[in-house]
């Protein structure tokens, strides 16, 4: 046998041709394994004793850089000979389709399995693979239509919640729906339930078309009065299930209907056909299989996974409902099949009658956890003998001595035989027992009469009308049933009628499979849509190509109209099939939530569907949500394994505010205002001991030690909790100084900050570390950094809080708000939506910082966040195969992945010389003059002579050991750390050459060791950064410097503008000039020389800001501290500034100035200038927003009050001090004003905020 099989993710490493693998499987006598017989053939393995199957194992590399999507093209296969699995015991255990399994490591390498063995679950026959040939890079095999039917002519959608055959009569087409030319109507669509999760399984590649049967009073003439039936399939999808043996039912998760739609504009219509009953049967079918369910969607008991649940069985404890069957056939059992989930810490029972009488009484062990929402989910099945057609169930929770025990049904469902008689106007029925190989069965459908008709509704797009025999009240047909058939009686009277939507169901044109492939695909709620289109321009002027769409215009081309996570995705898999090169991210643009059915509309932020796992046994708060669903696109990906082939993002949002706030964050982030040295710094975050161990912290400083070594260009901050002492007071635990060392981490600026710990929604670390409020004082608008945390559930974003009214709000957790807080926080966040484990978290974190960059791409600015995450997942998930990692599942990433992370080009900037001496030839003294100078390459890695621009340079002094403090009284724990700086300076490069002297300070660590310069390069829209770790530090020059008086210092609030004692808001700027000969002392490493500032004279609030000086341009002996406050108290405060100089001067200097309330716009120190004027006078004034756009209106009034000129003008003011207002003398009729007093009056306003503020003056002409 010769076969096509599509598969995602395999490769063979045999007889490689190009990007084609031949591997021949020859089959051996069976061996032994763990003492029993298994099949065997050539080179196999077994990693499974006791399943004793026997794989194929094999291993390849790709190409770098490119992303491999393997498949297995063709097989060939055999029947197993019967006389070869003679002693074989496991075959019922074989899968009914061929396994695949894989590993990828650094990116390209693939470790592959094959199990390839298979067994029909029906007949029982085994087969087996001879030989295939795999290719490396193929799309996933489904078939796309090229253009969707709806990109043209008028279209009309409707629902229907049932399965049956429906009518639309003329008047119908055209006054419900509004369609003008009825004789040309045709249907499309498709119902049954939800799309299948597993990608393997066949999906229709566009809207299919729904045959219809023409009723008309005149052959070929549709008019008023005719109508036309077609069958069609409601939201329940029943289905047989081969191991239980009976008929099970799934409800649609995401949508109580289903929908079709209608139009007139394209031709004649597909019509049901007619086949005629023939053939010599070998059995009659007079009873046959039918089915009923009972599933009400009432409660969420743990706000996670993808079930709802029933009637509760806690204060009422029994509940009976009853099932109608008419014509039951007794002689044949009745099968029950019920899932129910109970918590209790005691063991309970839950018992089952029917009509009266006991069938069942289920044991539930005691199920209880005191940490989080957990109940034990079990599913049980009875057979009993019915009674009567009339099944009353009565089910009882008997709940002992456990008054605490609690139960709620999730379902049942009921399967009976009945006989084969017409009941009502329509009966759907079906007979598993007379399905068999070349069977031909004669169906006696009984009591019915001469306008009966029967429809084989076996296949929805594929009705046939079966033109039988009536003889007398039965109706007689024979038809083949090698495969189960499934028939509908109905009489045309009873057919049913579909809802009708209105206007809501006119469907626009659209084409979302003839849509040119993005790079970028933005699937975003209606709501939003201006702010996505907003990014989408951006990212399209950034060369990038991008389609935005909405979930609607997504289900209706593949869901059938119908809400389906699984239609998102099958839309970026025809994207990835069409163009696998070029579609690389998916950005989801709406918070989502838990609740996907909208049974709690009220507050129920689900903006984007989430797809929510299911529980198995259990229902928890654990149950994973997770939006690499939408990014397992590979042929034989299911639902939760596979490995992500594109990079996919959420963007939380939840009302346009926070979509303009976030949008505006994603475009300031490229901006020149925000660039800088600290795109080379990474900070990393460990909490203190769990159980006795420093799990968090050896994590932590594992992941910054493989990050500085697989790059080394950046430089690494560790604020490790238990380094930093810690108190505990009625309102908890706190570390200020590490809180401090944060705040400080944030506003000097880190391209991405990694935290592990313990977390939650509210927060990270029981000291607070990070929390809402703490978020909400970070003001680092130019300086937004990736955000990472290992920890639990610190970004559920799915989560609902509930009010007392009993609705639910959207509840924005501490990773959320990070993201999505208005000018500052995080730019992207890579964060947990349930619990995760240490073991879990490290994997991926190690495997973030491998792929933070990619020095073998070609165009490295084409390498993007969501290449990142996408390699990192896939790279985590790999501890197991079948890539199905929870953990690993269980972080989320809330940004948008097609923003490039700020690393500069790596290693351009490189070292010359250091005092005319290669790197590391000599040994930098304390108080020796140092000069550096170095070049800017290129692309290929020669001098750039180009390069015109700014370059940075930061010499560190040698890595030191530190050690925790032991807050807790467990040991100490020790680490290294190269984070002291010597000097931060700053220099310009001309034709791609620089150099910077100074003064090495007297304050380093005197032993000789290695430091490390750092550097970064800027200039237009490129960042380049490079390192040198061979440079010697140590010792002391014998030099005497004669400097014996401290720094210069100017102090000022914001810019230069500011006066002291004036006012501020509660967030200033401290900006502090200093200067000396001998250079400024920003080491840190002598006791008592730090750069300090004292606010308001209280030494304990002191603020350390030798991170926060930087030189002046090419002058070591002057610099600038730029260090911002948050949320000061408001009135008036006093800060000091001490500053040290390089041979340990000092000098102080303080200044005054006056917070105003936050909320509270305050203009005064209105000055007019000259004052008397002559021909021209220029207005400023003093207020407390900064960074504000103001409209300021200036009027000019006479001394009797007559308004003679009105000026306006917008103004953006950086400081506390506007820009100056200039008025020439002049009325409004250009006229020149006389000599004398006039009165001025100032009108300052934030339109933004919605806030004014007034002063006014006199002014003297004398001309």
């Amino acid at each position: 046998m010769r076969g096509w099989l599509f598969i995602t993710g395999i490769v063979f490493s045999f007889r490689l041709f190009s990007q084609l693998i031949v591997q021949p499987v020859v089959w051996k006598a069976h061996t032994w394994v763990a003492g029993k017989a298994a099949l065997c053939f050539q080179d196999c393995i077994y990693p499974d004793s006791l399943s004793r199957f026997p794989y194929y194992e094999g291993r390849v590399t790709g190409k770098a850089g490119e992303d491999m999507s393997p498949c297995l093209m063709e097989y060939f296969s055999e029947i197993f000979p019967s006389d070869s699995l003679a002693g074989i015991d496991n075959l019922n255990d074989l899968p009914s389709e061929y396994v695949f399994s894989y590993q990828i490591k650094n990116l390209n390498e693939l470790t592959f399995r094959v199990l390839p063995l298979k067994r029909n679950p029906v007949s029982g026959i085994v087969e087996r693979i001879t030989g295939f040939t795999v290719s490396l890079y193929c799309p996933s095999g489904q078939t796309w239509a090229t253009s969707s039917v709806l990109r043209t002519g008028e279209w009309r959608k409707f629902k229907i919640t049932r399965h049956g055959v429906y009518k639309l009569t003329y008047s119908q087409i055209v006054n419900e729906l509004g369609l003008s030319d009825p004789a040309s109507i045709r249907i499309f669509g498709y119902g049954a339930g939800m799309l299948p999760k597993n990608n393997a399984e066949p999906r229709p590649p566009d809207l299919s078309e729904i045959p219809l049967l023409f009723v008309e009073a005149t052959p070929g003439v549709f008019k008023d009065g005719d109508y036309v039936l077609f069958y069609a399939e409601g939201p329940v999808k029943w289905t047989y299930d081969q191991k239980t043996g009976m008929f099970l039912h799934q409800l649609h998760q995401f949508s109580d209907a289903a929908y079709y739609f209608a139009t007139t504009s394209h031709g004649k219509a597909k019509t049901i056909a007619v086949v005629q009953s023939s053939g010599v049967p070998n059995q009659t079918v007079t009873t046959f299989d039918d089915f009923d369910y009972h599933e009400e969607e009432i409660v969420k008991l743990c706000q996670a996974g993808s079930r709802w649940f029933g009637e509760t069985f806690d204060s009422r404890l029994s509940y009976s409902f009853t099932h109608t069957f008419p014509n039951i056939y007794p002689s044949s059992p009745a099968r029950l099949r019920l899932q129910l989930a109970w918590q209790s810490p005691a063991t309970t029972f839950f018992s089952y009658e029917v009509n009266g009488t006991a069938i069942k009484n289920v044991v539930l062990p005691a199920a209880w956890n005191t940490e989080e929402c957990f109940y034990q989910v079990v599913t049980d099945s009875v057979s009993f003998s019915p009674s009567s057609g009339s099944l009353t169930f009565t089910f009882t929770y008997n709940k002992t001595s456990s008054s605490m025990g609690r139960a709620v049904l999730d379902q049942y469902d009921i399967n009976v035989r009945r006989d084969l008689r017409m009941q009502g106007g329509q009966m759907m029925f079906r007979d598993v027992q007379s399905v068999g190989e070349g069977n031909k069965s004669r169906f006696i459908l009984s009591d019915v009469n001469s306008s009966v008709q029967v429809w084989d509704v076996s296949l929805i797009n594929s009705p046939l009308k079966i033109e039988g025999t009536l003889n007398g009240g039965s109706y007689e047909f024979v038809v083949p049933t090698s495969s189960l058939r499934t028939f509908i009686a109905f009489y045309p009277s009873a057919a049913y009628t579909p809802v009708f939507l209105g206007k809501e169901g006119w469907v626009a044109n659209q084409d979302l499979h003839g849509i040119d492939v993005p790079e970028l695909l933005i699937v975003t709620h209606p709501l939003f849509m201006s702010q996505a289109e907003r990014l989408a321009s951006y990212r399209r002027n950034q060369g990038m190509k991008v389609a935005v769409v909405t979930p609607q215009q997504i289900y209706n081309e593949f869901s059938s109209g119908a809400p389906d996570v699984q239609a998102i995705r099958d839309f970026a898999r025809c994207l990835k099939d069409k163009n696998p090169a070029l579609f690389r991210y998916l950005l989801l643009f709406g918070d989502g939530s838990w609740d996907n059915r909208f049974v709690s509309p009220a507050g129920n932020s689900n903006y984007i569907l989430t797809y929510q796992m299911e529980g198995g046994n259990y229902e928890s708060e654990s149950i994973p949500v997770a939006d690499d669903f939408f990014a397992l696109l590979g042929a034989q990906e299911t639902a939760d394994s596979g490995f992500m082939d594109v990079g996919v993002g959420r963007l939380p949002v939840s009302d346009t505010f926070q979509a303009s706030a976030v949008v505006e964050k994603l475009i300031a982030y490229d901006s020149p205002q925000a660039r800088g040295s600290w795109h080379n710094q990474l900070c990393f975050v460990a909490d203190d001991k769990e159980d006795n161990a420093f799990t968090f912290l050896r994590d932590a400083d594992e992941t910054a030690t493989n990050a500085s070594r697989k790059v080394p260009e950046l430089n690494i901050t560790k604020i490790y909790l238990d380094a930093y002492k810690q108190y505990i007071n009625a309102a908890g635990q706190s570390c200020p100084d590490a809180s401090l060392a944060l705040q400080n981490a944030v506003s000097g600026g880190s391209l991405m900050l990694n935290f592990t710990g313990h977390g939650g929604p509210d927060g990270i670390t029981n000291e607070n570390l990070f929390s809402r409020d703490v978020i909400n004082t970070w003001n680092n608008k130019n300086r937004l950094f990736v955000l990472f945390t290992g920890s639990c559930k610190v970004a559920r974003f799915d989560y609902l809080s509930m009010l007392q009214n009993g609705n639910y709000a959207p509840y924005v957790t501490a990773g959320e708000y990070a993201l999505l807080k208005e000018g500052g926080g995080a730019i992207a966040v890579i964060s947990t939506n349930r619990n995760t484990y240490s073991s879990g978290n490290i994997r991926l974190n190690n495997a973030l910082m491998e792929c933070m960059v990619d020095r073998e791409a070609v165009d490295p600015y084409a390498y993007r966040f969501g290449d990142i995450y996408r390699r990192a997942k896939n790279i985590a998930s790999m501890k197991g195969y079948f890539g199905k990692d929870e953990n690993t599942r269980n972080f989320i990433l809330l940004g948008d992945p097609s923003m490039r992370l700020s690393v500069p080009l790596l290693n351009r900037v490189v070292t010359d010389s250091v005092n005319g001496k290669p790197p590391g030839a000599d040994t930098l003294n304390a108080l020796q003059e140092v000069c550096i100078s170095g070049h800017v390459n290129n692309e290929r890695g020669v001098v750039d002579n180009a390069f015109n621009g700014k370059v940075s340079i930061t010499l560190f002094d040698k890595p030191q050991q530190r050690q925790t403090i032991d807050n807790h009284g467990f040991g100490t724990e020790t680490f290294m750390s190269q984070e002291q700086v010597i000097i931060k300076g700053n220099t310009l490069a001309r034709n791609g050459f620089f150099s910077f002297c100074f003064l090495m300070p007297k304050d380093i660590n005197y032993f000789v060791g290695k430091g490390k310069i750092s550097y970064y390069a800027a200039r237009e829209d490129e960042e380049y950064n490079g390192y040198d770790t061979t440079v010697l530090i140590g010792g002391m020059k014998d030099t005497v410097i004669a400097d014996v008086t401290g720094p210069i210092i100017r102090l000022f609030m914001n810019d230069t503008t500011f006066k002291n004692g004036g006012i501020t808001d509660t967030d200033p700027v401290l900006l502090a000039f200093v200067s000396d000969p001998s250079g400024i002392n920003a080491t840190g490493a002598g006791i008592g020389h730090d750069i300090v500032a004292v606010l308001d004279g209280d030494n304990t609030q002191y603020y350390v800001l030798n991170a926060y000086y930087e030189t002046a341009m090419g002058d070591y002996r002057q610099g600038v501290i730029r260090y911002p406050f948050y949320h000061l108290k408001p009135g008036k405060h006093i800060l000091s500034l001490t500053v040290w100089d390089g041979v340990n001067n000092s000098a102080k200097a303080q200044i005054e100035f006056t917070v105003i309330s936050e909320g509270q716009f305050i203009i005064r120190e209105v000055t007019c200038y000259p004052n008397p004027m002559t021909d021209h006078a220029c207005f400023v004034f003093e207020h407390n927003m900064p960074d504000e756009e103001m409209k300021v209106t200036l009027m000019i009034y006479d001394m009797s009050g007559v308004l003679i000129q009105q000026l306006t003008t917008f103004v953006m003011s950086e400081g506390y001090t506007t820009s100056p207002l200039l008025w020439d003398g002049r009325t409004a009729g250009g006229a020149n004003t006389g000599n004398g007093v006039y009165l001025f009056r100032i009108i300052a306003e934030i339109p933004a905020r919605g806030l004014s503020a007034t002063a006014t003056g006199r002014l003297i002409i004398a001309q």
